[in-house]
């Protein structure tokens, strides 16, 4: 039953992040938490989208990592992303640092408990909006960058 529950909320990740990437206003409140040692931005700046959308990333990434994925396009793309949706520069900084920490547990703990099979994760990972060579007009040209 626990593995069942953990395969609906990875797939639910997968979902919100393909929601989000496809720009989407809505945040998945199951994302982890950056255990405790969050940056003071995200102290800070609670409600920032680069930062919502790195935890997302940062899930996802971990997950196709323990599949075996190479992650160099992806985070690039990530960290793209991240800078269109804040011009500030601590706020990107923090965002990062978030989406390589939760990409970092997510791998740990995938790796540990694999709740999808790793077919199936590839398989998403390589469609998402993000991974396409159109990105920067369907991803990064629709994504709103944060208020002042």
């Amino acid at each position: 039953l626990t593995r069942t529950n953990n395969m609906l909320t990875t797939q639910k990740k997968i979902l919100g992040f393909i929601l989000l990437l496809g720009i989407s206003e809505r945040v998945l409140a199951n994302v982890p938490p950056t255990n405790g040692n969050a940056p003071s931005a995200t102290l800070s700046n609670p409600q920032s989208k680069a930062i919502e959308f790195a935890r997302q990333a940062g899930a996802i990434a971990g997950i196709a990592q323990a599949c075996g994925e190479n992650l160099g396009d992806f985070s690039a793309r990530i960290n793209e992303a991240i800078n269109k949706l804040s011009s500030d520069p601590s706020d990107q900084a923090a965002a990062s640092l978030v989406y390589q920490r939760i990409s970092q547990e997510a791998k740990i703990a995938e790796s540990k408990n694999q709740t999808i099979p790793c077919m199936k994760v590839l398989q998403d990972f390589r469609n998402l909006p993000i991974m396409q060579s159109d990105y920067k007009t369907t991803v990064i040209d629709q994504l709103n960058p944060a208020g002042p």
